[in-house]
């Protein structure tokens, strides 16, 4: 959470514009307003567990040893 399209499209070496697409797709997909929203839609879907946990770095990986 909290990351920006830029800081998201460096981190998957992705120009910033095509993860604005995939974010506006995903949004389309999950009825998400925005992209909080679609996060926590996604997590309620049980998609966190598919996500690698380096892309969460430090941030999430702090919340989820507890």
């Amino acid at each position: 959470r909290g990351k920006t399209v830029k800081q998201i499209s460096r981190y998957l070496n992705l120009s910033s514009r095509t993860v604005e697409e995939y974010l506006l797709q995903l949004k389309y997909k999950f009825n998400a307003k925005n992209k909080h929203e679609l996060i926590d839609k996604a997590i309620a879907a049980g998609f966190l567990n598919t996500i690698p946990e380096s892309i969460f770095k430090t941030q999430l990986s702090i919340v989820m040893k507890d």
